[in-house]
């Protein structure tokens, strides 16, 4: 197998390279003053709704949240594994929540993009869940450094991820331009936009 060159960078160097990219990809940076809490994330997640009275839509709204709320507590788990088990001089779990944060800052209107962070965290949440083994682990000091550096490979995967659905949904986006002029080419059609 090839060498991808990450196993030469430290853990700070890998982490600014996924702010780097974070930034490049939604122009937004991860450095927020003041940084997001659990309970910040914990609190937009909670406070997501459904327009629609169908019961139905009501259980599953709960199962995306809960889904959510899962994801947090793993990545608090793997935050303190990440922050104890390398000499780090920030919290990458803070990180992770501030990108989250800006992914959960989505207007309210927009369906689809909701629909698609709920598609992102159901995807996500069964691989982080397989961490929660961890939790008995009493001393996070005596991991092994290849674990410690494969949760925060997993924690960057995480908040380039986050990067990825903010610039896939993002309507002024070179993706979301290229979708609306191949449905154009293809359909040749430009849904009614002629009219307006």
């Amino acid at each position: 197998m090839a060498s991808s060159g990450k196993e030469d960078l430290t853990m700070e160097q890998l982490w600014d390279e996924a702010a780097e990219r974070f930034l490049a990809r939604t122009g937004k940076g991860l450095n927020r003053k003041p940084p997001m809490t659990i309970d910040d994330v914990r609190k937009q997640i909670e406070s997501r709704t459904d327009p629609t009275t169908d019961i139905d839509a009501a259980n599953s709204l709960k199962h995306k949240k809960d889904i959510g709320l899962n994801i947090l507590e793993c990545l608090k788990l793997l935050g303190g594994i990440a922050a104890q088990g390398a000499s780090v001089v920030f919290q990458p779990a803070t990180v992770v929540f501030n990108a989250m944060s800006i992914l959960l800052e989505a207007p309210k209107k927009i369906r689809e993009f909701h629909e698609a962070i709920d598609e992102v965290f159901a995807v996500v949440a069964p691989s982080l869940s397989q961490f929660r083994i961890y939790e008995r682990i009493e001393q996070f000091r005596k991991i092994d450094t290849d674990l410690t550096r494969a949760i925060h490979i997993t924690m960057i995967s995480l908040v380039d991820i986050c990067a990825l659905v903010i610039t896939l949904q993002d309507p002024n986006s070179k993706w979301s331009k290229f979708k609306s002029n191949v449905k154009k080419a293809l359909l040749d059609d430009d849904s009614g936009l002629a009219l307006n």
